[in-house]
């Protein structure tokens, strides 16, 4: 997915990886995330990888972070 500039985290996420980034920053585990969402905990695991890739966070704190930081704020 392409981003401009100045773009939200959020905006540089696919639907999907923004729901599973979301939930995992809430507290849920891959196991209870692939459940909500019918999918497999590796494919959770791969949202996650790339959401923490495109919003260059390092753990669960930071992406809770960029996924609610206002733009204004980055």
């Amino acid at each position: 997915m392409l981003s401009l500039d100045g773009a939200s985290g959020r905006d540089v996420l696919t639907p999907r990886e923004r729901s599973v980034a979301m939930l995992y920053s809430r507290g849920h585990s891959y196991k209870e995330i692939a459940r909500l969402l019918t999918l497999s905990p590796a494919t959770v695991r791969t949202y996650l990888r790339n959401a923490y890739l495109q919003l260059g966070v390092r753990n669960k704190i930071e992406l809770g972070v960029a996924l609610h930081m206002p733009t204004t704020q980055r």
